[in-house]
Order: C-alpha cells, then sequence, then structure tokens
C-alpha cells in the first residue's frame, strides 16, 4: 500500500512517500527538494525593428547577470546590455532576419512563440581602401548593412562593377566618369554616405599667369582637388607654397612664395600630383642695391631673387645699362653706372615683363621755385591742371572774371610758359575736373560760361594742338565743385555740389557711358572742392569745403573698388577747402591751397607732414615722380617726395 504525505518546511516544500512493508513494519520516507520557478518568455516589444535597435524581452527566471544569458535573432546572437530576473535589454543584431528570439539560461532555452520582423535600417561605411586613386581602381568599400542589390557612387557618378562581398565588404572600380567627392552606398532605400573624399589624380587645365612674382596669389583651375585646403600642395618649381586656399574642387589659389623658382607648377593631393603642361617663368625681385647715391662710373650692385643673368635686362632712369662687372647670378647683378647717367629709377626688364625700382633720389626736403609768375595770366581762378606728355597744362577758370579760352602750357625742360591750344568757346566753364587717361583728356562738371550746370562731360584726343572730340558724353547729375581720378582702365568722379556719391566711367569699343558706383553717406553729399585720387584698388578722398557746416573740413574715406566698402580713414592735420591728391611711386600724398604736403601711410592710417611749398598752391602736377605746385598766378615750384 502506498501513501502521499506533504510536509510545509518554512519555505520548502517537503514531498515524501511512506511504503509499508509488512514483513518488517518499518516506514521509509523518500523527500526532494523543488528546484524554483522555470525559464520562460512571457513578452517582447516592439514586435519589429532594425538591426541595432533595442528589444526589450519580459519573462521569468532570467540571470542577472547579463554575461550569462545568451540572446538570439533567428540564430544570430544579440548584444544583451542590460538584464534582470524579469526583464533582458538587447541590440538586434548585425545580419539578423525575421524569426523567433530565443533565449538561453544555463541549460535551459526557451524561445518566443512569434516572430520578431527585423525591417531594413541604413547602411554604415566605416572605410574606403584606398582613399585615393584613377579611373579603374578597385575599393574595398567595410562597413555594415550592405545587401546584395548595393549600389555604388564616386562624386555623384555610379559606379558599374560592383561585387557584394558580404553585409560588411562591398568591392567596386571607380567608373570613368568619376570626379572626387563622396563615396555614397545605397541599400533600396536607404544610403550611406563616406566620413572622407575619395580623391582621383587631379589635374591642372589653366594657371593665371605664366610669369609669376614672389608674394602674388595665382590661380589654378584644374579637376579634382581636395575640399579641405590642407590636403592640396602647391609647388612652384622648388618652392612649396604655404598659403593654399580652397575655392572649390576645380578652383585653387595660392601664393608664390620666395623659394619658388622657374619650373613647372604642381598640385599634389593625397600623393598624387598634377602637372601643369607649360614652364612657369619666376619675375626678379630686388632686395637691396648699394650704394643708394654714387658718381657716374660708379660700380652698383643689386642684390635680389630670381635674376635670370641670361634674360635680365637693366635699366637706369630710362636707358639700357650695357657694361656689368664680373659674374652675374641669380641674386647678384653688378654694373657700372654710365658716363652720362642721371638719377632715377632703377628697371629690371625680364622675360617680357619690367619692374621699377627708385636709386639715387635727391631728398632735398625743399621746394624749387622754377617761375615767380605766369607773364600771360593775372589771377587764375577755379581753374584745372594736369600734365601731358612732359608739359604742364593750366587753365579754364576765370581770370579776374574773364573765362579763359585757352590752355597755360609750363614746358620743364625749357623752364618757359607759354600759350597753348585754343579751346572752343562752347566749353568754356569754372570748377571743372579733369584727368588723362590713356593718353586722352577728360574734363567737365563745371559750370559753363552761362551760368549752368548740366554735367556736360567732354574728351580732347592732344590738348596741344591735336584735335578736339566735339560731342560730349553726359554726366549723370548736373554736379560741380567736383573730382575725378582714373584707375587701371576706368574713370572715378567723385562728391560735387549737394552730391555724396562715387561714379565709374565705362568706356568700350562701341560704348561710353557713366554708372553711379557708391554712396558715401558719410559725406552727407556736402563736400566740394576735395580731392579723390586713386591708391591700389582703393580710391582715397576726402578734405575740401563743406557746405552744410560753412567751413573748411579735414575729413577722409577710402572706398575699396573691389566690394565697394567705404570707411573713415585719418583726419588730415589740416582743414582746407581746396587740394589736390596723387600716387607718386606707391605712395600716397595730398598738397593743399596752402602749400602744405602731407604723405599718407595706408598700414598705419596717418598722416607724415613733408615740406611746405611757401606758397598758396591751388594747382598741382605730376611729371617723373616729381610734383608740381602752381599758384593762382602760375608761380610754379618742384619738389621730389622723400621716396625709397
Amino acid at each position: 500500500m502506498k501513501n502521499l504525505y506533504f510536509f510545509q518546511l518554512k519555505r520548502t516544500t517537503i514531498s515524501c512517500m511512506a511504503i509499508g512493508l509488512v514483513a518488517s513494519a518499518t516506514l521509509f520516507v523518500g523527500c526532494r527538494k523543488n528546484d524554483g520557478p522555470a525559464l520562460a518568455i512571457t513578452s517582447f516589444t516592439p514586435p519589429e525593428g532594425a538591426e541595432g535597435g533595442t528589444v526589450e524581452i519580459n519573462g521569468i527566471a532570467f540571470n542577472t547577470d547579463k554575461s550569462k544569458n545568451t540572446v538570439k535573432f533567428h540564430d544570430v546572437v544579440a548584444e544583451v546590455t542590460d538584464a534582470t530576473a524579469q526583464k533582458l535589454t538587447v541590440t538586434v543584431p548585425d545580419g539578423a532576419t525575421t524569426g523567433k528570439i530565443s533565449v538561453t539560461v544555463g541549460d535551459k532555452t526557451v524561445t518566443t512563440t512569434t516572430d520578431f520582423t527585423v525591417v531594413q535600417s541604413a547602411p554604415i561605411i566605416s572605410a574606403l581602401s584606398p582613399d585615393r586613386g584613377d579611373v579603374g581602381t578597385e575599393v574595398v568599400i567595410t562597413g555594415k548593412r550592405f545587401t546584395p542589390d548595393t549600389k555604388v557612387f564616386f562624386g555623384g557618378k555610379a559606379a558599374t562593377d560592383i561585387t557584394v562581398v558580404s553585409r560588411t565588404e562591398v568591392k567596386v572600380k571607380v567608373p570613368a566618369d568619376a570626379v572626387s567627392g563622396k563615396v555614397k552606398v545605397v541599400c533600396g532605400s536607404f544610403e550611406a554616405i563616406s566620413a572622407v573624399d575619395f580623391m582621383l589624380k587631379p589635374t591642372i587645365t589653366a594657371i593665371s599667369n605664366w610669369a609669376i612674382e614672389e608674394g602674388e596669389e595665382i590661380t589654378i583651375q584644374g579637376t579634382n582637388f581636395s575640399r579641405v585646403a590642407g590636403e592640396n600642395k602647391v609647388s612652384f618649381g622648388a618652392g612649396i607654397s604655404s598659403e593654399v586656399t580652397n575655392v572649390s574642387t576645380t578652383e585653387l589659389r595660392a601664393k608664390v612664395p620666395e623659394s619658388a623658382t622657374t619650373g613647372k607648377i604642381k598640385v599634389e593631393v593625397r600623393g598624387q600630383v598634377a602637372e601643369y603642361k607649360d614652364e612657369s617663368k619666376v619675375l626678379p625681385a630686388l632686395i637691396s642695391f648699394s650704394p643708394e647715391s654714387s658718381e657716374r662710373g660708379a660700380l652698383v650692385t643689386l642684390t635680389g631673387r630670381h635674376f635670370d643673368p641670361a634674360e635680365l635686362r637693366v635699366y637706369l632712369n630710362g636707358r639700357e645699362i650695357t657694361s656689368f662687372e664680373g659674374t652675374n647670378t641669380a641674386t647678384s647683378i653688378a654694373f657700372k653706372v654710365p658716363a652720362d647717367g642721371k638719377s632715377g629709377k632703377i628697371s629690371v626688364y625680364q622675360y617680357g615683363y619690367q619692374k621699377d625700382y627708385l636709386l639715387s633720389y635727391t631728398v632735398t626736403g625743399s621746394w624749387q621755385v622754377l617761375k615767380d609768375r605766369n607773364p600771360l595770366i593775372t589771377n587764375l581762378a577755379a581753374g584745372v591742371a594736369f600734365s601731358h606728355d612732359n608739359l604742364i597744362y593750366w587753365g579754364l577758370g576765370n581770370d579776374n572774371g574773364t573765362m579763359l579760352a585757352n590752355w597755360q602750357v609750363f614746358n620743364p625742360a625749357s623752364n618757359e610758359w607759354t600759350k597753348g591750344y585754343q579751346i572752343t568757346d562752347l566749353v568754356k566753364m569754372n570748377h571743372a575736373a579733369i584727368v588723362n587717361w590713356w593718353g586722352e583728356v577728360y574734363f567737365g562738371n563745371g559750370v559753363r560760361q552761362n551760368g549752368t550746370k548740366d554735367g556736360a562731360w567732354y574728351r580732347y584726343y592732344q590738348p596741344d594742338g591735336g584735335y578736339f572730340v566735339g560731342s560730349e558724353i553726359k554726366f549723370p547729375t548736373n554736379i560741380s565743385n567736383s573730382w575725378v581720378t582714373a584707375y587701371a582702365n576706368e574713370i572715378y568722379a567723385g562728391f560735387g555740389t549737394g552730391n555724396g556719391k562715387i561714379y565709374q566711367f565705362r568706356s568700350g569699343s562701341t560704348y561710353r557711358f557713366w554708372m553711379e558706383l557708391v554712396d558715401v553717406p558719410q559725406t552727407g553729399g556736402c563736400l566740394i572742392d576735395g580731392t579723390g585720387f586713386a591708391y591700389g584698388g582703393t580710391i582715397i578722398m576726402g578734405a575740401g569745403y563743406n557746405t552744410c557746416e560753412s567751413k573748411a573740413n579735414n575729413k577722409f574715406f577710402k572706398t575699396i573698388l573691389s566690394t565697394r566698402e567705404t570707411t573713415p580713414i585719418a583726419d588730415l592735420p589740416v582743414a582746407v577747402q581746396y587740394c589736390n591728391g596723387f600716387t607718386i611711386a606707391n605712395k600716397a600724398f595730398v598738397l593743399t591751397q596752402n602749400g602744405d604736403l602731407f604723405e599718407y601711410d595706408y598700414n598705419a592710417n596717418k598722416w607724415k607732414t613733408l615740406a611746405s611749398a611757401g606758397f598758396a598752391s591751388r594747382y598741382a602736377a605730376v611729371i617723373d615722380d616729381k610734383l608740381y605746385a602752381i599758384s593762382e598766378t602760375g608761380k610754379i615750384a618742384v619738389i621730389i617726395p622723400s621716396i625709397k
């Protein structure tokens, strides 16, 4: 006979079976301990997801040590990121496919009753090998989640030779029409972009100048330049540029280094080199010359860089030097001053380009009066002066109330005033502006003999007796008392009665017209009789009479022509009603109506006071870097400013 008994001891259930043996009347009790709740999965969420997503599995009897729970998605092992006895947090593994989820703890395994659905997710590019090459180069793309229908693009150009090795590797050949840029992998409706550009071998198709000068910025055009400026290495012969600006994958700008040598320009991108087809020539750079002044027949040594003794020609004050001493090198040239040599510029001519330097200028610090007066003029007011063919022309305006109809001409060589070409009565005017531009003289913007201001603008071909172009070119507005200057291929005019604007004169083979360039609001349209002159790519302007405040003015401004940005600069040390501005040997000067001469330091933004002419100088002109000041009575003096 069998009897079953249950005993509850604390929290442990003991199961015993009593067996009675008739012969011995002995009772045996057999007992065993229960192993606890069984491993089970009760649910999981979400029911679907992409590789790399998170899934929570709820259940019973999970191990709280996450490393002792093995979770698989349709036989692909997943990472367990967190574990409790009732919940496991896992990451959907790469390569997982739709199917059951299983959990193994120890020797027990349980499986979900329903499938987890794996949806497609974006691929990942982890590396390109190599990351540079040419058309046809085989590139191995490593990453994740690649599919059999994977497509690959190089800089937006589709590849056709593609082998999907696995979900983590694709082999592809660079297509014929590829360009440098990101590599894109497309898998179904998802895509991945490489972190780095794949760089094809660069090419150079054009350069902005074959004759290069140290410090100059050269534009290089081509293909497959890197978007990362530091990956583009530009060399000029043996010299490597330390300043390369990336404009685009088809254009670079690089500054020519001192170490540049004559040779081919090259661009290197990640070890791949492009070379321009033609050789570039480096123009000479003069560092110094010694002595700075000398007697005729003395030896002068030029020290510099990039001299080509076989090509270099040297001029002193316009005269070619024929007597050289010793062996000329790339850094040193020695010549003798001719017996009839004159102080002036040193010019070096190489590869068809000329560069000028200053030698042996006599810095006297004072003016030399050439003539005390013009015998043909009593007192010229509101006139103009300019230089042309080494002569100074002075005229228009009125002489003691009489409108002049001719130029007065001063010849520095003969030191004489003479009566010049007669101007037609039609264009007699006061307060005109005038400029000599490419051998043609333009004037206008004044007050006509009848008192009208109508923006008339005229041109002469030869003021010393040539012919006058009778048809006028109309100025946009009716002004007088304006300034005018020439720079490069354009004429600029500004200010004038009630006008604070700057205008640009455009001239072509079939057209000539004025256009408004920029407004200078700081002037309020109140400045007249001031000055404006070109200094490099900048117009410097100011001073003159302030009609709004009825007083002389010392305010100056600069306008950068490339950006049209206008900003104030340092005030002139004195306020004046009339003044003239000039650029001489790449330096800026202003001569006031009182004869005071000032030099403007562009970099330091300050004015330097130079020698005064010592008399009222309403007019001025420049010939061969010499400044001539002229009074209303025709007194004329000359100075060579302190230039080195």
